[in-house]
């Protein structure tokens, strides 16, 4: 067995376990005493589905913004029928939908498009998920919607832009990744790309540059008073997301390889290593000094000065890395390192990543009272800000559950509504 250096810590008290029912209290007290948060006022008309889209204004509405979801009535967003299901819809939807309104309108239909362009006037933002020239063909498109309000922002997400000569293409997360040259560089140096286990594209260079050009746009039509076009596309983004490698290869022209780059395997200071028992612990000691600290920590001092050697012998100080590393369970190699600076982590099924303490603390798990009262748990709020932070508040809707009352809002009268619901230019849905 290596020995580890003895590392002396205070007796950690037991942390008080908070119930569920203690957490959802204190969030409704929150949501309560808050007061304003940073988009309060703001409205906007959310035309997507599945992901992307409802991720990104997800993130606005938890910030304030009043998000209206514009939905095909008997059809809407179809992500409702996924499984898992949780209150009888799916558990991801329930997640990036809540805080919502939902108006079930027939945008092909006059009457229909009359509603949205009365709906247009007081809006701030509308968000577009279809691919280009939809929206243009109904008649829809920001041309004419600028002309009703100029001061909106109109936000078209697709997978190549508005422009270019993919951009009428259809196309998934896995098709931009890998047209990005981001799949090239996920997997094994010798074996197949592999398949990333999360939707890069759909969050990381979907629905978070969704975000940064509405907060841009808005801000920019604080000042001017007037809104624009705002054209985001995924794979434009997933440039974006590598500028490292992207810098490099136009800086020396050479390709990235697989398991070769600095990030990327190369090295045994920057890598992943098995332990007992079949799981893995991740290493980044980058720097000297965390290098050296963990050299110290696994009493192997005689690697310290390898930490950057090329070739073979860089093979050679994995291998070993690896013997050492499989000759412990991850409990193990956490007690020994305890709070020393060595950057190394144990690789998490995200069923224990969750539990985590640090979890709890951040309020990154948060209670949720949903239909019929039922409360469950679902992913917080991000960012936290200090002054004006924000907060969940209210369920996920039900296809058509506000149709009534958004169009009451917009003058329409009771009578008119029944009739629009009756020739199903919108529809009138009671949640379950």
């Amino acid at each position: 067995m290596l020995p580890g250096p003895k590392i002396k810590r205070a007796a950690k008290k037991a942390p008080k376990k908070v119930t569920t029912q203690e957490k959802l209290k204190k969030a409704e007290r929150k949501a309560v005493t808050e007061g304003r948060r940073p988009l309060d006022g703001i409205r906007v008309l959310d035309l997507s589905r599945l992901l992307p889209g409802p991720y990104a204004t997800h993130i606005l509405a938890n910030f304030g913004a009043e998000v209206i979801k514009i939905e095909k009535p008997g059809e809407g967003d179809y992500m409702r029928e996924y499984l898992p299901r949780v209150q009888g819809c799916n558990a991801a939807f329930l997640t990036i939908n809540r805080g919502k309104k939902s108006l079930a309108i027939d945008l092909k239909q006059a009457d229909g498009k009359k509603a949205f362009l009365q709906l247009i006037k007081r809006s701030d933002v509308v968000l577009d998920g279809f691919r280009p020239g939809v929206m243009e063909r109904l008649g829809l498109g920001y041309a004419e919607l600028s002309q009703a309000n100029p001061k909106l922002v109109y936000v078209a997400l697709t997978g190549y832009g508005q422009t270019g000569q993919r951009s009428g293409r259809a196309g998934h997360d896995l098709n931009y990744v890998a047209l990005a040259g981001m799949l090239d560089l996920l997997g094994e140096s010798n074996g197949m790309p592999a398949v990333p286990g999360i939707q890069l594209a759909d969050v990381a260079a979907g629905a978070l540059p969704t975000v940064i050009g509405v907060l841009l746009a808005l801000h920019h039509r604080s000042g001017t008073g007037k809104g624009q076009m705002v054209d985001v596309s995924m794979f434009d983004s997933l440039l974006g997301l590598m500028p490292v490698q992207v810098a490099n290869y136009t800086a020396t022209k050479r390709r990235p390889k697989r398991g070769h780059e600095r990030l990327f395997g190369r090295y045994a200071c920057y890598n992943v290593y098995p332990v007992r028992n079949g799981r893995y612990v991740a290493v980044a000691a980058l720097e000297p000094k965390f290098w050296r600290t963990l050299c110290t920590a696994l009493n192997r001092p005689d690697l310290i000065e390898d930490q950057y050697v090329e070739g073979d012998a860089q093979q050679i100080l994995m291998a070993e890395l690896t013997r050492t590393f499989q000759k412990k369970e991850v409990s193990d190699w956490m007690e020994i390192f305890g709070d020393e600076d060595v950057c190394v982590t144990e690789v998490r099924e995200i069923s224990r990543a969750v539990q985590d303490e640090a979890v709890s603390e951040r309020a990154m798990f948060t209670p949720v009272r949903g239909k019929k009262g039922i409360v469950y748990e679902q992913l917080g709020v991000f960012p936290k800000l200090d002054g004006t932070p924000g907060y969940i508040a209210g369920d996920a809707p039900a296809r058509g559950e506000h149709s009534r009352q958004v169009l009451k809002s917009l003058g329409y009268e009771a009578e008119r509504i029944d009739t629009m619901i009756k020739d199903g230019i919108c529809e009138e849905t009671t949640p379950g």
